[in-house]
């Protein structure tokens, strides 16, 4: 009690990380997946000297790669710290969105701020426990978008560093600039609110400029541009996209408003739950400016998944920090001054929302055997002795290429490819980096090629295959290997 007291800001991280921690607890312990094998390979080849997008092609901001480098110092490949560290994120990203609520609507609505987003987080449809660059990626968001408000040159130098490292993180985390930039205009003086703007400029560019420079001195600033750049503008507005698809069909824009369109979304009773809220806190005038920046956060997050030429679970996990405060300004303009009905309403709204979204997984996942809880299952878990194959039957200098979503088996075996473009995923869509790919490997064919199911085997290794002498070495439930002599 003495430290609530004295510290309640620590008091409330503290109580934020339990409720995340008890959330992702059956899986722990589960095992890493492509995305974070792409970004450990990336930083491992950092922490060896080299620098990515050069050396590694990847889509991600180069914050990431650096992120899961010094993660790796002391985790090593032990998936249980990886996702400790993200409960400590999670964390810290409920006490951002908690101190938010309570400046628009009073500290018992930022405790349930701050308690949804650590509840949802968890969220199953959204891989809330995933260690990817969305499950990170709100805590440096968060932290801005609450800073912005506080209406001091620190707070607001701070507030522009934070936007900036998210999106160094993730270039789709630019999402939170416009927001960042209304708070921190709303908080200052009538006279002076340019200059909380510049003051946060000057904060972003001191992160960012140490990584361009960087960049660009290692001659990867224009890699950099295409493999991250490019691709988010072709996920965009490329062929594939819900925009271009409509303006092929003929449609033009009015399969945007259809109902299907509209509705179709991963957790869809999250999003139309943190919606409402904003629209009831919108009737409230002290709530009324977070509330309408809240349910714009949700709308964009949601243009974000609906319009690109793909649709992945992750990509909707930046809309929970909005969701949970959307909800808790709901609330807190519904509920009446009795602690007691509070407490009651506040728990009604968190067991709807949350318990078919992440109590009822959690719980399926822990009374599942171990060899069936999610990341557990084979083929998962066939990547373990699949990297000791590995590591007992070739050198630390050979070069692998692994086949597919597979990433994670370069970090595990401690194994580089002979070429920067070392998952298939990053190269299939440009045919410039999908012909360098076939030269390094013809010029330089692996020690070992790896194949692994569901995916069947690259067409480029299968064509590799011929043209080296390969032996079979490996033939294990659809699993292959194969040494070259």
């Amino acid at each position: 009690m003495r430290l609530a007291l004295r510290h309640p800001a620590l008091a409330a991280l503290t109580l934020f990380t339990a409720i995340v921690a008890l959330a992702r607890l059956p899986t722990l312990r589960a095992p890493l997946l492509n995305d974070t094998g792409q970004y450990l390979y990336v930083g491992r080849v950092m922490l060896d000297g080299g620098t990515p997008y050069a050396d590694a092609a990847n889509n991600k901001g180069p914050l990431t790669y650096l992120l899961f480098a010094l993660l790796e110092l002391p985790g090593g490949i032990h998936p249980v710290f990886y996702r400790v560290a993200l409960i400590v994120f999670a964390g810290l990203a409920a006490l951002a969105v908690a101190g938010y609520a309570e400046h628009y609507a009073g500290r018992a609505a930022g405790l349930l701020a701050g308690v949804s987003l650590a509840l949802l987080s968890g969220t199953a449809a959204l891989q809330g426990s995933d260690t990817n660059t969305e499950q990170f990626g709100i805590a440096p968001m968060t932290g801005a978008w609450y800073l912005a408000t506080r209406g001091t040159t620190r707070t607001a130098a701070a507030a522009g560093a934070l936007a900036s490292a998210a999106v160094l993180m993730n270039v789709a985390f630019a999402v939170v600039l416009p927001f960042v930039a209304w708070e921190l205009w709303r908080a200052a003086p009538a006279a002076r609110r340019a200059r909380p703007l510049l003051i946060a400029s000057a904060g972003a560019a001191a992160v960012a400029l140490p990584f361009v420079l960087w960049l660009l001195a290692a001659g990867a600033l224009d890699d950099f541009a295409a493999q991250v750049l490019g691709r988010a503008g072709g996920a965009a507005t490329g062929p594939g996209s819900a925009l271009a698809s409509g303006l092929q069909s003929g449609a033009g824009t009015a399969h945007l408003t259809g109902v299907r369109f509209l509705l179709d979304v991963r957790a869809g009773t999250l999003w139309v739950a943190g919606l409402l809220g904003c629209a009831i806190a919108a009737h409230d005038a002290r709530a009324r400016p977070a509330a309408v920046a809240t349910g714009l956060w949700i709308v964009l997050a949601w243009l974000r998944v609906k319009l690109p030429s793909y649709e992945l679970p992750h990509q909707s996990y930046p809309a929970l920090p909005a969701i949970a405060v959307g909800l808790s300004l709901g609330v807190a303009t519904l509920w009446q001054p009795a602690t007691g009905r509070r407490v009651a309403l506040a728990a009604v709204v968190l067991v709807l929302v949350a318990w078919p979204t992440v109590v009822a997984p959690m719980w399926e996942a822990a009374v599942d055997p171990p060899w069936e809880r999610a990341g557990q299952s084979y083929p998962l878990m066939e990547q373990y002795p699949v990297a000791r194959f590995i590591e007992a039957h070739t050198a630390p200098s050979d070069r692998i290429i692994v086949s597919g979503a597979w990433s994670q088996l370069y970090w595990l075996a401690d194994r580089r490819a002979p070429t920067r473009f070392f998952d298939h995923e990053v190269s299939q869509h440009d045919a410039g980096e999908a012909t360098e790919r076939r030269r390094d490997l013809l010029a330089r064919p692996p020690r070992a090629i790896v194949s692994m199911p569901p995916e069947p085997l690259e067409p480029d290794l299968r064509w590799l295959l011929p043209r080296a002498p390969y032996r079979l070495a490996y033939d294990l439930r659809g699993t292959r290997i194969w040494l070259r002599s």
